[in-house]
C-alpha cells in the first residue's frame, strides 16, 4: 500500500510541476527581450534578424500581393501577405541602419540617415495598414494603387540611402 501511495504522490507532484510550468511559461516568454526567440530565431544561435532578411521578406510579400491583389477569391492569402509585409517592416525598423550605409559619414549624416531609414519604414507601414483595410473592404483597385506607391517609396528610399541591391 505504501508503494502505491508513493507512486500516486509522485504522479501528483509531477502533474503539479507540469501545471506550474504551463502557468509560468507565458511569464518567461514575456521577460524575453524584443527580438529574442528560441534557437534558430532572432536572438538564438542563428543570430539577430537582419535588415537584409527583413527587406527580402518585404519584397517576397509585395511580389505576392502585386500578383494576386485583383483576385477577390485570394482575399485570405492577400491578408496573410500584407501581414507578413507588416511584420517584416517592424522587424527592419527595430534594427540599426546597416553599417555599410553609414560608412564614412559624419555623426550628423549618420543621424540623418538613421532618421530617414526609420521614417521611410514608418511611412511604408502606414501605407501597408491602408492596403490591409482596402483588402478587407474589397477595394482591390485602391490596394493595387497603394502597392505601386509602396514600390515607388522603396525605390526612392533605396536610392536616397544608397542601398546596395542584391
Amino acid at each position: 500500500m505504501k508503494r502505491v501511495s508513493i507512486q500516486v504522490a509522485a504522479v501528483i507532484v509531477g502533474a503539479g510541476v507540469v501545471a506550474a510550468s504551463a502557468l509560468l511559461l507565458p511569464d518567461a516568454m514575456a521577460q524575453q527581450r524584443p527580438g529574442e526567440r528560441g534557437p534558430g530565431g532572432p536572438g538564438g544561435p542563428g543570430g539577430e534578424a537582419s535588415v537584409s532578411r527583413s527587406m527580402k521578406g518585404m519584397d517576397r510579400a509585395l511580389k505576392g500581393l502585386k500578383s494576386q491583389i485583383d483576385d477577390a477569391s485570394r482575399k485570405a492569402e492577400c491578408l496573410k501577405l500584407i501581414n507578413d509585409f507588416q511584420r517584416a517592416i517592424v522587424a527592419a525598423k527595430g534594427q540599426p541602419v546597416p553599417e555599410y550605409l553609414l560608412r564614412g559619414a559624419s555623426n550628423a549624416e549618420k543621424e540623418k540617415k538613421s532618421a530617414t531609414f526609420r521614417n521611410k519604414l514608418i511611412l511604408a507601414l502606414r501605407t501597408a495598414l491602408d492596403i490591409e483595410v482596402d483588402i478587407i473592404e474589397g477595394r482591390s483597385e485602391a490596394a493595387a494603387a497603394k502597392i505601386e506607391s509602396l514600390i515607388t517609396l522603396r525605390d526612392k528610399a533605396h536610392e536616397e540611402l544608397g542601398v546596395e541591391e542584391d
